[in-house]
């Protein structure tokens, strides 16, 4: 799933209303690169969140991760998906910000 493309479409909708005549095709400098790339650099701990999940779905695995846990309870699955959802939240936060920016300067 490309969880990346939604926002970056509307960003690019948002930016044609505002700034007619300017697309991705004729776009040029820093603000188009913030509004395209913020987006897509978020879903990069959300993979991390759902990778975690397919792995821990996995018996062996899950039994190795689980005897690597025991020495630190930080390693246990819990409260790694914990930390990678509050990652993935913060991150999306900022790229939706970073995206609302860049759609505002000219491209």
């Amino acid at each position: 799933m490309n969880w990346w493309f939604p926002p970056f479409l509307l960003a690019q909708r948002a930016h044609a209303s505002l700034h007619p005549g300017q697309t991705l095709n004729n776009a040029r400098g820093l603000w188009v690169i913030v509004a395209t790339v913020a987006p897509v650099l978020a879903t990069v701990p959300l993979g991390m969140v759902v990778g975690n999940f397919l792995v821990w779905q996995v018996g062996p695995a899950r039994k190795a991760l689980n005897r690597k846990a025991a020495t630190d309870s930080t390693l246990t699955y819990g409260a790694s998906q914990s930390a990678l959802i509050r990652v993935a939240l913060f991150a999306l936060a900022f790229a939706l910000a970073a995206t609302a920016i860049g759609t505002l300067g000219p491209w």
